[in-house]
């Protein structure tokens, strides 16, 4: 089978491009032919784009008419769809194409993942439960006043949603998502596959007092509420250690607060790491923190530390409930309250042996749910199902 994807990034940045190219691995190995057509948007990663269309800066006045109409990535899909014939094409995160990248495939066996809010309606966003640090990014345009953008995100979204019926099945990374985006009215037909990975083996846990978190350096995070937490704890476990892994805007001003808060004995801002020294602090823990403060989708970070069998502490939004079970693989507080924070991880880290019990749970529903195999296997028979529906048109 031959297979054509498109994605906004060139190269590896977060979840959803280290998805395609773990998928196209999987599905080369098998035998199929897989192209992958991205914008020229560059993240901290190899490339992982045969072909590759026209963006544009961020801020440019020509970037917002790009939104709602980008030649570059219409011109491109159609010499692709020309040139190499796929049997099917899957769409990820399409936002910067713009919805006339839908054009071109009626009557082309066509899958969609939702990776992101991107495709949801505009005037549905903020209904989301976002909270306060996290709703800022969004309050210019869809929260606190109208203004040009807004008129132009419901200009952008209608058009999509007209163009929509191109489309044959859309899976969203999470039933969370998938239930948001149904209620936008723009896809009548929302499937949910949940995301799969390459489970590495379970480590032994040789450390019970090292905390890790992984994730970008940004309000919407949580990281300061977990320093906060981590403060409370220092008294009772004062040879407990954060590790923080990752960049962003915010790394300037977390520094100041683990001063300020006098942890910085047992607090390292590590920076940004290789997926393999990912990997390798990942089996030095013994419970991941995910203290998000916006609704997820279904964070990578959970099924990894599934994977090497270690429990989490993590807020209960978004897609987040459906990697952790409460009190057996981790556990799930409400966001931003420090005291249910720190609470949850006390328990952990007083308790050696219910983090074991904790993190051996975690491996058996990630080898269960979350195995790459599964995943792959379950994409395929989406395509092979709309290709055997075409083909008896």
């Amino acid at each position: 089978m031959k297979i054509l994807m498109v994605n906004n990034l060139a190269t590896l940045h977060g979840g959803a491009e280290a998805m395609i190219a773990q998928l196209r691995r999987g599905l080369e190995k098998e035998g199929h032919q897989v192209r992958i057509l991205c914008g020229n948007e560059q993240g901290n990663g190899e490339n992982i784009a045969d072909a590759r269309f026209l963006i544009g800066n961020e801020e440019s006045l020509l970037m917002r008419f790009m939104y709602l109409f980008n030649p570059f990535a219409f011109l491109a899909l159609r010499r692709e769809l020309r040139n190499f014939q796929p049997d099917v094409v899957h769409l990820h995160t399409i936002s910067k194409a713009s919805p006339f990248i839908l054009l071109p495939l009626k009557n082309i066996p066509t899958v969609l993942t939702m990776h992101d809010q991107s495709l949801f309606d505009a005037t549905r966003i903020s209904d989301l439960p976002l909270l306060e640090p996290y709703r800022k990014t969004f309050s210019d345009y869809f929260i606190d006043k109208p203004s040009l953008r807004f008129y132009g995100e419901k200009l952008r979204f209608y058009i999509l949603r007209r163009l929509a019926k191109n489309v044959d099945t859309i899976l969203a990374c999470s039933d969370f998502y998938a239930n948001c985006a149904r209620q936008s009215g723009i896809f009548p037909h929302i499937e949910t596959l949940h995301n799969g990975i390459v489970l590495a083996p379970p480590s032994l846990m040789v450390n019970f007092k090292e905390i890790l978190f992984v994730g970008r350096l940004s309000e919407e995070k949580g990281i300061s509420v977990l320093l906060e937490a981590v403060a409370l704890l220092k008294e009772k476990h004062p040879d407990m250690r954060l590790r923080i892994v990752g960049g962003g805007h915010l790394a300037d001003k977390l520094k100041e607060q683990i001063s300020g808060l006098h942890i910085d004995d047992i607090v390292y801002l590590l920076g940004y790491k290789s997926p393999k020294e990912i990997a390798e602090l990942y089996k030095q823990s013994s419970l991941v923190a995910v203290p998000s403060l916006c609704p997820d989708n279904l964070p990578t970070v959970c099924i990894e530390a599934m994977a090497v069998g270690r429990p989490i502490v993590a807020s209960n939004l978004g897609g987040i409930p459906e990697l952790v079970n409460h009190e057996k693989t981790g556990f799930l507080v409400p966001p931003n309250n420090v005291g249910a924070l720190t609470g949850s991880i006390d328990r952990l880290l007083s308790d050696p042996e219910l983090m074991q019990e904790m993190g051996s749970a975690g491996r058996k529903k990630a080898e269960r749910e979350f195995d790459e195999k599964i995943y792959r296997r379950n994409t395929l028979t989406q395509y092979v199902r709309l290709t055997s529906k075409y083909l008896k048109i």
